[in-house]
């Protein structure tokens, strides 16, 4: 069973990460997604170079992008500054997840 830690959450959205088979949870925009490890990882790459291309302003606030999951049918259909807030959100759960770590590595050697 599951034991989610909680490594990044607000208003838009939410990342959890299982404690025991290193399992992600993603909240946003009304979906939640349960990745393993390496699904994860390959969603955060994508988000990351989705969130860095340059778009036509008319097209900044059309929900246009194709986001796909691991999950037959299952997509997500973003706009740009949507995508970027998802990418945001998962910067900060990453840079979370590296601060545990650290922790932790300080609690086994102290």
């Amino acid at each position: 069973m599951c034991d989610f830690t909680n490594l990044y959450s607000e208003e838009n959205g939410f990342v959890l990460r299982c404690k025991h088979c290193e399992s992600y949870q993603i909240g946003y925009g009304g979906l939640m997604l349960s990745l393993n490890s390496i699904d994860y990882m390959r969603f955060c790459e994508l988000l990351q170079y989705l969130s860095g291309k340059e778009l036509p302003f008319e097209a900044m606030q059309s929900r246009n992008i194709v986001i796909p999951t691991p999950y037959a049918g299952v997509n997500f259909l973003l706009c740009q500054q949507e995508i970027r807030t998802l990418h945001q959100i998962l910067a900060a759960a990453e840079n979370e997840k590296l601060a545990q770590s650290m922790l932790a590595l300080f609690r086994c050697s102290g």
